[in-house]
């Protein structure tokens, strides 16, 4: 959470953590990866592709 904090709401988080926390990034001790559900519901955008199928499901041969 604190890591979340420095990097969205750096406003919240004191300067001498901040930087501790920029080390620590910086260093790769830390394998921080931004959730992209999380994200996306923070943001209220989601990245679905939506696809039309225009032909009859029936009758397509499948071994075609």
């Amino acid at each position: 959470m604190t890591l979340s904090h420095v990097i969205n709401h750096p406003d919240q988080v004191s300067p001498e953590l901040m930087v501790r926390v920029q080390h620590a990034i910086k260093k790769k001790t830390v394998d921080y990866l931004p959730n992209q559900v999380v994200r996306s519901l923070v943001n209220q955008r989601h990245y679905v592709i939506r696809f039309l199928l225009l032909e009859d499901v029936t009758t397509v041969e499948p071994n075609y």
